[in-house]
């Protein structure tokens, strides 16, 4: 699958996506550039490099224990939610 990628000076991943399958392996799009990646598994930004063409994954890398970046709602949000929710019932029985 062809992706672009952008590295930093030391060829460390940093940003990745799609490319589209017209695009030539090795061609350069600002500072992206576009290769055909077989293990999408090894790209985890900030935790791999570009080897021999290949985004390789850190060795030892382990992915984090739980969800990473999900906020709980606050009390007041879940009441809004609630609330919301009551609202939308008594709406669609009536």
């Amino acid at each position: 699958m062809k992706i672009k990628i952008q590295l930093d000076t030391n060829d460390r991943l940093i940003a990745w996506g799609n490319a589209n399958d017209n695009r030539e392996v090795g061609e350069k799009i600002g500072d992206l550039l576009v290769i055909d990646q077989q293990d999408m598994s090894q790209l985890v930004e900030n935790h791999a490099a570009l080897i021999d063409g290949q985004i390789v994954l850190d060795e030892g890398y382990t992915e984090p224990a739980g969800p990473v970046g999900i906020v709980q709602p606050s009390a007041e949000q879940q009441m809004m939610a609630a609330v919301m929710l009551r609202v939308a019932k008594l709406e669609a029985s009536s």
